[in-house]
């Protein structure tokens, strides 16, 4: 478990990544092979496992006109 910027309580997870604001507390029960990033305008929940989806996302995203979040 890596948690950066933030404060981070986790009960029974393993193999995570979290970022988040240092002024945000994030507590995480019984994740296993997630990354978490939280920016001020949107939060990414994603599975390590399938990192490919990132590239549909972007596409989604754009398609639904919302580039802002690009």
């Amino acid at each position: 478990m890596i948690a950066h910027g933030s404060r981070h309580i986790d009960i029974n997870s393993s193999n995570c990544l979290i970022f988040a604001s240092e002024n945000k507390l994030v507590a995480t029960v019984g994740l296993d092979n997630i990354v978490v990033v939280e920016t001020p305008d949107a939060l990414l929940v994603l599975n390590k496992e399938q990192p490919q989806e990132i590239k549909q996302l972007l596409e989604t995203l754009k398609e639904q006109g919302l580039t802002e979040y690009l």
